[in-house]
């Protein structure tokens, strides 16, 4: 680190964890990592796809004490954060904990109250949706005020009344708003019980840090605070993909699809919606299974075990839909899809069966965007999953040419933290 360096910071919240890169003049100089803490969430009992952000806060620290000598040189931040997720707040504006995750399936009554009210292929529509959560929580709950992640996020760098004013048109794309004219539709604002925000393009000025970030964490006065992103497009930012055609899968605790379009495409009933990025667009959806599957069975060591010992082995018989509670988002939209367990079969056995129902999955989300018209030329892979041999080499099997090369797991540009500065490095 030198005394006339100036840094951008990218943060990354996503469900196993949070991430950081500092970087300078595009080029990544530092990398932090803070494992997902459960205390509070243990403590009271959350369900699985409940979260504290007393935790988060917790993480952020963790994350903060890593880069305490790079703070005070850090002139921008900016980042991204779980789609979906939603955090109610009451009268005096303090949080009503848990915050409900992106995967959450309660707000069925609330989705199908609003079905006819909205059109059929809005983000919006579905219990998984932003907009069905926020309503659950205003009839659950003591419930004024709604945040998503990253916008209880942006409110711990920021000072009132920023805290409430903005968001970015890809955070408050699930709570309806419309991504063209970048307003609330008037049916959107006829159902809100809460004040909605005023929406700013991604990578956009906000404001500087506020007095309780500067005391927390040691950011300068003049660091100003940028309009952040999704947790998926994030990640699709820090791959290769630039041309239309071009689509990253990320793969996480879940799967999530973007492919860059020159139009939108939607279609509610199989999750499949679209994120501005510009004048292009992200065309795409997120799964509720992932690479968490593996977690239900094996712990890290026998997991790259198996994905070591099992390169090349197909069985797609073997294949079970890799979901880890009931309830799915994409390439079908169904509240109500089972988890499937794997108590019955060997250690292999149910990493072949997991392998073979993650690449069909994937098979099955790229039939879906065929047939809504997207045409998929490179297929790009980023997340944790690229370290898996077995699933990897299954893919080629499947996907062969289209697949580009697998980037380097390590590479500390390779993770959504760095992709999102590219929001503000970068014209997009």
């Amino acid at each position: 680190m030198t005394g006339t360096s100036a840094y951008i910071l990218g943060l990354d919240l996503g469900t196993s964890g949070f991430r950081a890169q500092l970087v300078c003049e595009g080029q990544s100089v530092f990398a932090a990592h803070q494992a997902r803490i459960d205390t509070y969430a243990k403590q009271h009992n959350f369900l699985p796809s409940e979260q504290s952000t007393q935790d988060w806060l917790l993480m952020l620290d963790g994350l903060f004490a890593q880069l305490k000598d790079f703070l005070p040189q850090v002139k921008a931040v900016i980042a991204d954060a779980t789609s979906s997720t939603v955090i109610g707040l009451d009268k005096d504006k303090q949080v009503i904990e848990p915050a409900i995750m992106y995967n959450d399936n309660r707000a069925q009554a609330e989705a199908k109250s609003y079905r006819n009210l909205l059109a059929a292929d809005s983000p919006a529509q579905g219990a998984q949706a932003s907009l069905a959560k926020a309503l659950w929580l205003f009839k659950h709950t003591a419930t004024k005020h709604i945040w998503h992640q990253l916008d209880w996020l942006y409110a711990q760098f920021l000072d009132p009344p920023l805290q409430f004013a903005y968001s970015d048109v890809n955070t408050q794309l699930k709570m309806g708003v419309d991504p063209v004219k970048l307003s609330w539709p008037d049916s959107v604002q006829a159902l809100a019980k809460w004040p909605l925000p005023r929406i700013r393009l991604t990578g956009s000025p906000i404001g500087t840090v506020g007095q309780q970030a500067r005391q927390r964490w040691g950011l300068p006065v003049s660091c100003q605070v940028y309009a952040g992103t999704t947790d998926s497009i994030a990640s699709f930012l820090a791959t290769p993909a630039a041309r239309p055609g071009d689509l990253v899968i990320t793969m996480g605790s879940t799967l999530a699809f973007k492919l860059l379009s020159s139009k939108p495409l939607a279609s509610a009933k199989h999750g499949l919606y679209s994120h501005r990025l510009g004048q292009a667009w992200l065309v795409g959806g997120a799964s509720n299974a992932g690479g968490a599957i593996y977690q239900t069975r094996f712990n890290t060591e026998r997991l790259s075990q198996l994905s070591q010992q099992l390169v090349g082995r197909a069985q797609p018989e073997l294949a079970r839909y890799p979901l880890t509670q009931t309830g799915e988002r994409f390439p079908l939209a169904d509240p109500q899809h089972p988890a499937s367990h794997f108590d019955d079969l060997t250690d292999e056995q149910a990493f072949i069966s997991m392998t073979e129902g993650l690449v069909a999955l994937e098979q099955a989300a790229y039939d879906q965007l065929t047939r809504m018209g997207a045409k998929i030329e490179r297929i790009f892979s980023i997340g944790g999953g690229v370290r898996n041999q077995a699933w990897q080499a299954r893919r080629r099997q499947l996907f062969g040419d289209r697949l580009a090369p697998l980037p380097d797991p390590d590479a500390s540009t390779n993770s959504a933290a760095f992709g999102v500065t590219r929001l503000i490095t970068e014209s997009f």
